[in-house]
C-alpha cells in the first residue's frame, strides 16, 4: 500500500467518524429537547396538582363551615327546648 492510499484511507475513517459524531450530537440535541418537554410537563402537572389541593381545601372548608353552623344552630335549638321545659 502507497502513501497516498493510506493517506485516502484515513481520509475516509475520519470522514465516517466525523459523520458518526454528527450523528450522536443529532441524537443528543434530540434527547435534550425532549427532556425539555417533559420538563415543562412536569411543571404543568405540579401546578395543576397544587392547584387542585387548593381547590379540595377550599371545599373541604365551606362544607366545614356548614356542617359547623348547622351543628351550633341544632345545640340552639336544643337549648331553646330545655329552656322551655
Amino acid at each position: 500500500m502507497d502513501s497516498l492510499e493510506i493517506i485516502s484511507l484515513l481520509e475516509k475513517k475520519i470522514d465516517d467518524l466525523l459523520n458518526h459524531i454528527s450523528n450522536l450530537e443529532n441524537i443528543l440535541s434530540d434527547k435534550e429537547r425532549i427532556i425539555e418537554e417533559l420538563k415543562t410537563q412536569i411543571e404543568n402537572l405540579q401546578k395543576e396538582r397544587a392547584d387542585i389541593g387548593d381547590r379540595v381545601e377550599r371545599i373541604l372548608a365551606r362544607i366545614e363551615s356548614v356542617t359547623s353552623a348547622d351543628k351550633s344552630s341544632g345545640d340552639d335549638k336544643v337549648e331553646l327546648m330545655k329552656s322551655e321545659d
